[in-house]
């Protein structure tokens, strides 16, 4: 299923109405399940988009925005991971994952084409921080091109709280390995921690790019 037919879809469930958020929840992880792993990787790619066709804060804005949250999810668990994703809105992270020696928290970001204008409570790096409650790493992942392109009170807070800002792009690229169930993923929620003080893009994902190649046993120049 491509992205055009899971925005008409979000579209049709919503339309026929009387359900809880729980209940669309459950049908977007019905239909993630059944994905091929081709189809997630493409999705992957493309989810970070919010449909214009959805009105600003509308019912299948939100359901769109657990869609990409779920579909994170699949991803992890492709990726070895043991996940789970937080049915109802609440105030927490949206996205467990576990791996044999540790646990980890994440959030799937979604933006609009036609909002140019982002702020830090944007990609709740603190609030993550905050959700992260008893597990050991927490995680933002969104579309590389939202992220700030110079120097960011973002960068500073993910290094500060070791929050680990990814994208899309670099689930995609791990996604692609043979052995990818096999490697050793933890560097990569540690690697803010060697960049205390930093705040400039360019020095944050020089270190997450090579921390993510050194893992997989690929060259920057691959990903």
């Amino acid at each position: 299923m491509k992205r055009a037919e899971v925005v008409k879809f979000i579209a049709g469930m919503v339309d026929e109405g009387s359900l809880t958020f729980e209940h669309y929840t459950n049908k977007l992880i019905d239909l993630v399940e059944k994905l091929s792993e081709e189809d997630v990787m493409i999705n992957l790619l493309e989810c970070g988009v919010i449909p214009e066709s959805y009105a600003h804060d509308s019912t299948e804005e939100k359901v769109y925005a657990k869609y990409s949250d779920i579909l994170l999810a699949r991803a992890f668990s492709l990726l070895g991971f043991k996940t789970k994703v937080l049915k109802e809105r609440a105030d927490s992270a949206d996205v467990e994952a576990e791996a044999k020696n540790y646990t980890i928290v994440a959030d799937a970001k979604v933006f609009r084409l036609s909002r140019t204008a982002k702020n830090q409570k944007d990609f709740k790096v603190e609030a993550l921080n905050r959700w992260r409650k008893d597990k050991d790493y927490a995680c933002v992942v969104a579309p590389l091109y939202q992220y700030p392109r110079s120097s960011s009170q973002i960068y500073r807070q993910a290094i500060d709280k070791n929050v680990t800002l990814l994208s899309y792009s670099h689930l995609y690229f791990a996604l692609q390995q043979k052995n990818r169930k096999k490697f050793d993923y933890k560097p990569l929620w540690e690697a803010g921690k060697k960049l205390k003080g930093e705040k400039d893009a360019a020095s944050y994902w020089t270190k997450i790019d090579e921390t993510m190649c050194k893992i997989l046993g690929k060259k920057v120049s691959d990903l």
